[in-house]
């Protein structure tokens, strides 16, 4: 069925597979805003639509190509960790805080693999 291009019908093109794509991206910039609302960076949906004419037998055509986009700002987070042997970092992975027995327990492991080898 043909329909007139414009804001209230651009969501149908491709089987309204256009309309559900924006929607999507939409849900995953607010559940964004909401999970990480430390970051005061704007979350952005862009919809664009190019539009060329396409000159043929009949008269003149237009190829319409859609792009939906979401900026969403990087993820970041900052944990502490510690120099371990062999030149590792060790974290721990619960709380972001170095585990001093894990520490340990990870050299004494390591030591008795050079003793073995």
């Amino acid at each position: 069925m043909e329909q007139e291009l414009s804001l209230e019908t651009i969501g149908n093109i491709n089987s309204g597979n256009l309309g559900m794509e924006f929607n999507e991206a939409l849900a995953r910039a607010v559940k964004d805003s909401e999970t990480r609302r430390h970051i005061k960076k704007a979350r952005k949906v862009t919809l664009t639509v190019e539009i060329r004419p396409v000159p043929d037998d009949v008269g003149i055509r237009y190829a319409t190509t859609t792009r939906v986009r979401a900026n969403i700002p990087d993820s970041e987070k900052f944990d502490t960790c510690k120099m371990g042997p062999n030149g590792r970092l060790l974290f721990d992975d619960e709380t972001g805080d170095i585990d001093q027995a894990g520490l340990d327990q990870e050299e004494k492991r390591t030591t008795k693999r050079k003793r073995a080898g």
